[in-house]
């Protein structure tokens, strides 16, 4: 039987069963950019795609190297080192704790709206490959192996909607379009799950890593229009 589940706050991966690694967090506490402007889990959703933004905004060079390093490497936690000590000016009047998964997700929501928002590619041909998984080894830790099937789920789904997840990603948060978009996603969601697993997510995890699959999937066809 396979199983999909939408969680309030948490997230809960049981068929790739990561150890322990939803509780890897960050906090910073910055001036400017994100608003926090309440205690509710929609006002933290708000505040960490605001801060994504500014994030690409101004930090786009550290940002374009963190999303191309396999996770789970030294390169990988330098990069995102990086990022956290160079956001002083990406969140105002308060305090936002963060995963790293979560941040992750977020910024590639931001870098798909910046990117591909307004010229939206609909259609991906099968032998389209984005080459995520070729940066890895044949062998994975157990936090790599979490993200590649990740990645795997979340191109299965843009690829079988990429308007959906495009109208999902560009919704703001809580907004009828986002309630409907989860919706409309969710026969979609169930046939990407391997069989006889169960994934729980939470909304804005689930809508970070689809904005990963749709974005890489719109930059490998850009680069192959263009002959890259």
């Amino acid at each position: 039987m396979m199983k999909f589940v939408f969680v309030v706050a948490s997230l809960v991966l049981v068929a790739f069963q990561p150890p322990a690694f939803a509780q890897e967090t960050g906090t910073l506490i910055t001036r400017k950019a994100a608003q926090i402007d309440g205690n509710s889990i929609a006002d933290s959703r708000r505040a960490m795609e605001d801060f994504a933004k500014c994030l690409v905004s101004r930090e786009g060079g550290r940002v374009a190297r963190l999303i191309d390093l396999p996770v789970d490497t030294k390169e990988a936690d330098s990069a995102l080192d990086a990022i956290y000590g160079q956001t002083d000016e990406c969140l105002s009047d308060g305090q936002l704790r963060m995963n790293e998964l979560g941040l992750r997700g977020a910024i590639f929501q931001a870098l798909y709206e910046r990117d591909y928002s307004a010229n939206a590619v609909l259609s991906f041909p099968a032998e389209l490959q984005t080459g995520y998984r070729n940066s890895y080894p044949a062998v994975l830790s157990d936090k790599a192996r979490m993200y590649v099937s990740l990645n795997h789920f979340s191109e299965c789904v843009a690829r079988a909607d990429p308007n959906g997840v495009r109208q999902l990603i560009t919704s703001r948060v809580e907004s009828s379009t986002e309630t409907n978009s989860f919706a409309a996603l969710l026969p979609k969601f169930s046939a990407c799950i391997v069989k006889d697993n169960e994934i729980r997510f939470s909304k804005s995890n689930l809508k970070g890593f689809l904005a990963e699959g749709l974005y890489r999937l719109s930059r490998a066809s850009s680069q192959k229009a263009a002959g890259q």
